[in-house]
């Protein structure tokens, strides 16, 4: 009985860390986003609109050291 308990328990911590491995992995891809995004708008910024992207979703605010 003693060995269903620790199985159960491994099994749940196993699941634990990949769903934590999956969130990190979320994040880090929505930081890269992020940094994209303000590139191309700090692009557009200063080409006066001819190159880059116009800030589409209004997330420029959240860029840092950029001039968007």
């Amino acid at each position: 009985m003693k060995h269903r308990h620790v199985e159960q328990i491994a099994a749940l911590a196993l699941l634990a860390l990949i769903t934590l491995a999956a969130c990190v992995d979320a994040q880090d891809d929505q930081d890269l986003d992020l940094k994209h995004h303000c590139e191309m708008v700090g692009i557009y910024t200063q080409s006066n609109g001819e190159y880059g992207w116009p800030d589409y979703n209004n997330t420029a605010h959240l860029c840092e050291g950029e001039k968007a």
